[in-house]
């Protein structure tokens, strides 16, 4: 079972954009019974090497890759990006040992924008014992070493997969990357719909968020590198 409690992380010490304070304000209208903790320079596992080296590069977005999986695997709850719009109460998805999401209907790509998990799952420990080898090259390609690319490589050689449930893209991604400007992202909700992640990149520098786009931009034709 998984407990009430939302995680998220804020890292760098700037004030919260007005997307992200909209956001944070449909958490609070939809999961008024949860427990809300924010993880940031004050209360994280900074100690660890690569979260240390992401905090040294300003690489806040890979410094709150590692935070995240570290906060859910000791407490267990949900993780939310701060760029996740709440439509409705998580409380239909407290049942399952530990649930996903798949980022888009085509690709079997597993995003980490919003994850839900009971404390000390094992796959989260498999996980966290990735970061405990992986480094930043400060020239790093930024897709190379994303979370959702480390949680579907390591799902797909994982021998228990009854024990993971991964929804649909329209439970949480129904608004395609491309789309992410659009203004209206609430008409991409379907029935199904608990949140619609708004691709905001908050913490990435102009060039690496122009790499990212051409990345995804890439994928949706469907060149591979």
């Amino acid at each position: 079972m998984i407990p009430k409690i939302i995680h998220y992380c804020w890292f760098g010490g700037n004030p919260l954009p007005d997307k992200v304070q909209m956001c944070i304000d449909t958490w609070k209208r939809h999961l008024s019974d949860y427990k809300f903790i924010l993880w940031n320079e004050n209360n994280s596992p900074i100690h660890h090497p690569f979260v240390q080296e992401a905090m040294r590069l300003k690489k806040y977005a890979f410094a709150s890759d590692y935070v995240r999986l570290w906060a859910i695997h000791k407490m267990g709850g949900i993780y939310l990006d701060t760029d996740m719009y709440v439509v409705k109460s998580f409380d239909d998805l407290l049942h399952n040992r530990f649930f996903c999401g798949y980022e888009n209907s085509k690709d079997k790509i597993i995003n980490a924008a919003i994850f839900g998990s009971e404390p000390h799952f094992k796959f989260i420990e498999i996980i966290l014992k990735k970061y405990d080898t992986l480094q930043i090259p400060s020239d790093v390609s930024i897709e190379t070493i994303t979370i959702p690319r480390i949680i579907t490589d390591i799902y797909n050689e994982w021998d228990e997969k009854e024990k993971i449930t991964i929804y649909p893209y329209d439970y949480f991604y129904p608004l395609p990357q491309k789309k992410h400007r659009t203004k209206n992202f609430v008409a991409y909700s379907t029935e199904n719909t608990y949140a619609i992640h708004l691709w905001n990149l908050s913490w990435l520098t102009i060039r690496e968020k122009i790499l990212l786009r051409f990345y995804w931009f890439a994928k949706s034709l469907g060149i591979k590198k």
